[in-house]
């Protein structure tokens, strides 16, 4: 996906709908005003793509007059939620990311919900890779990227660069970053544990662990016993 940025595309949105005025100031808070007015129009099934796409070129004037507050997130984030309902608001929403990163890159929780919201491309990852100062941000990448490696390698082999970028994560997750805590709190090295033995002991194509486990007569046996049969595990429990 390539980012399509700077005023062409404001200024094409502008010109496809009658902008209403801005939202008045009625709360001092315009960006939650127009929330309102969303959530209220999604009750009421009456949203419109022109009712969005006005929004929207409101909500990217707020971002741009509030870089680095609270509030131009909020109004970036929101335009991530509205680019998402029609078809004709989707190219507005690709300008978010890079706006994102341009005015919070070093905020561990707004650059978190970014990661978590948004498959960042490579341009993208980089971008915040390089412009970020806070190495809970660089963690919170690297967490995200071995978390996408990962996806699906409990049902598909894996490409050779899943595994590449996977592994290297882990290494980072588990030395540079791992004492270093995430939004929640947590360790870095604890987050990226599950997806860690995944990536290093449970791809398509790699030899199971090996399991030693009573049968159902008590009898202790491991998996390797049954090297070169087919064996098929059921795993099951009672709560």
């Amino acid at each position: 996906m390539k980012l399509r940025t700077g005023p062409a595309l404001f200024l094409g949105l502008s010109l496809l709908v009658a902008i209403p005025p801005l939202a008045s100031a009625a709360t001092g808070d315009p960006v939650a005003e127009i929330r309102d007015a969303y959530k209220e129009a999604k009750r009421e099934r009456s949203l419109t793509s022109d009712q969005a796409a006005a929004w929207i070129v409101d909500l990217f004037g707020l971002a741009e007059e509030g870089v680095g507050t609270d509030q131009g997130f909020e109004a970036l984030d929101l335009i991530l939620e509205l680019g998402d309902r029609f078809p004709e608001t989707k190219a507005a929403r690709e300008r978010v990311p890079a706006m994102m990163i341009a005015g919070y890159a070093d905020d561990l929780d707004k650059m978190g919900e970014l990661v978590d919201r948004v498959d960042l491309d490579v341009e993208q990852y980089d971008a915040l890779w390089n412009r970020t100062t806070n190495d809970r941000v660089r963690a919170t990448l690297l967490l995200a990227d071995l978390r996408a490696a990962t996806k699906d390698a409990g049902y598909v082999k894996i490409s050779e660069d899943d595994v590449i970028r996977g592994m290297a994560a882990c290494e980072q997750l588990n030395s540079v970053y791992a004492e270093l805590l995430d939004r929640r709190g947590k360790p870095f090295r604890e987050v990226a544990a599950s997806a860690c033995f995944q990536m290093q002991n449970l791809r398509i194509g790699m030899v199971a662990p090996d399991i030693v486990a009573p049968d159902i007569d008590g009898v202790e046996f491991k998996l390797s016993d049954y090297r070169g049969k087919v064996v098929v595990l059921d795993f099951w429990g009672n709560w």
